[in-house]
């Protein structure tokens, strides 16, 4: 194929077959040349021109029609070990482009609005493997949260010390309230910034106390509610300092103390 040599086979009465795959896109000159014998002598045949199209392809949906708006979209693409880049359109509005891996391309966090969305799946085709695209719909829902709360110090706090408590809330870019609960009764609020919210109070109840905290939930976001955290708020201790009106007691006799 031009000066790449393809194969070499022996002649089997008068003649030489041999198969090939892989040869390029596009229109290719091919012959064949004869080494010649004892008796015959060496000889090329004329150019023979073959058009090698690219191959066709598909593209199916390999993720879920469900998924959050912060959620995963996969598609296969149906060929040879095909490669390239798989690109994922909102409309006109690109929503990422993937790398074609083992024949699935993921584009992860797609950032979708919710409701039903029609997307579209451009493959851009590579070297032996011809461009598809495919149109495909999906239902977008919020996004499931994950809430931690941490408390500081933390186990153990003496009666009326500062003790903040602070949430972390995980999603598709949360907004939104914390509410933070001793047992269940409301502690106070804050606004998540970047994913957290913190307050600091002084009131903890003296005993074992049990803290939560709640996120409200956003547009997109689902709420959520913390695992309880357990902290110990130990009484300040009280100093009695006693006196007495004089030093020495008579034994057996009586003496005042105030305290």
């Amino acid at each position: 194929q031009g000066s790449t040599l393809l194969g070499r086979v022996e002649l089997v009465d008068g003649i030489a077959t041999l198969a090939v795959s892989g040869l390029p896109v596009g229109l290719d000159r091919l012959e064949a040349v004869y080494a010649g014998d004892a008796n015959n002598a060496a000889s090329t045949s004329l150019p023979v021109l073959e058009d090698v199209v690219a191959a066709r392809t598909s593209l199916t949906l390999a993720s879920p029609d469900n998924i959050a708006c912060n959620g995963t979209l996969s598609v296969q693409v149906h060929g040879s070990n095909p490669t390239g880049i798989v690109t994922f359109f909102n409309g006109t509005t690109v929503l990422g482009c993937a790398w074609v891996t083992n024949g699935i391309a993921t584009l992860l966090y797609a950032n979708l609005p919710l409701g039903v969305a029609n997307l579209t799946a451009t493959y851009s085709g590579d070297a032996n493997h011809a461009s598809s695209v495919m149109e495909f719909v999906q239902t977008v829902t919020t996004a499931a949260t994950t809430i931690g709360l941490t408390v500081s110090p933390n186990r153990y706090a003496a009666q009326n010390a500062p003790v903040q408590l602070t949430a972390a809330v995980t999603g598709a870019d949360p907004t939104g309230t914390v509410t933070f609960y001793c047992g269940g009764v409301e502690l106070g609020s804050a606004t998540l910034v970047n994913g957290l919210g913190a307050i600091t109070l002084e009131t903890l109840p003296v005993g074992t106390d049990l803290l939560t905290a709640v996120y409200s939930g956003d547009i997109a976001n689902s709420a959520s509610v913390s695992a309880p955290v357990s902290e110990k708020v130990i009484a300040t201790p009280v100093n009695i300092c006693v006196t007495s009106p004089t030093d020495t007691v008579v034994h057996g006799g009586s003496a005042t103390f105030a305290a």
